[in-house]
């Protein structure tokens, strides 16, 4: 049993890990409560939790985040309601304008890549100084590139929300742990592809990715 205490053991390892996520998560929720800010904390939510995969962390994840989330905060801000001011009208044009056949079309596959960017967006504004044309581009070629784990990481992205609306129950849940660890698994999907992508310099400003 004295081997499972171990600071090195494989058990104390992951116990520190779930902590982790679990302190992260709740930072995540607190300066999510302005409804504004939600880009700057998913973005320094997945800056931190790639650190926490890549056991990559330089200081703590109160530190970590709040760097992440105050570096980000401008440009991501702007981003996160170009996102909501796009969402909002392509919204309103599916379902209250009588719109065209071909341009119903147009407009739901736009919704649809609006959508399955934003599982991207945040996720490279975290790794890459980037242009916000840029950001916003790249995370839409991504989701074009990379279509199943994008579907993947949309699902994992969204699934807290319909937990939250379909089940008020799971509200503990979401508020200790939910979105992070929902979070670590499409982080290991997308730091293999992260790394394809990348050069070996493993930094949150690595530069243009295109």
């Amino acid at each position: 049993m004295g081997s499972i205490f171990n600071p090195d053991s494989k058990f104390t390892h992951y116990t520190n890990k779930f902590s982790d996520l679990i302190t992260l998560n709740l930072w995540f929720v607190l300066t999510s409560l302005p409804l504004i800010t939600i880009g700057a904390s998913a973005t320094a939510m997945h800056y931190v939790l790639l650190r926490i995969y890549r056991d990559d962390l330089e200081y703590s994840i109160t530190k970590n985040y709040f760097r992440a989330f105050r570096e980000n905060f401008r440009q991501v801000t702007t981003i996160w309601i170009i996102y909501v001011v796009f969402g909002a009208i392509l919204f309103a044009d599916l379902f209250f304008m009588a719109n065209p056949g071909f341009l119903k079309i147009l407009v739901t596959i736009v919704s649809i890549l609006l959508v399955l960017s934003l599982s991207w967006v945040f996720v490279l504004q975290s790794r890459y100084a980037n242009p916000i044309y840029a950001t916003i581009r790249n995370a839409v070629v991504f989701s074009i590139m990379h279509p199943i784990d994008t579907v993947l990481m949309c699902a994992l992205m969204l699934l807290p929300m319909l937990l939250l609306i379909s089940k008020p129950s799971t509200i503990p849940i979401m508020v200790i742990c939910g979105y992070t660890l929902c979070g670590i698994v499409r982080t290991a999907i997308y730091n293999r592809i992260i790394l394809r992508h990348e050069s070996a310099e493993d930094h949150i400003n690595t530069g243009s990715l295109y």
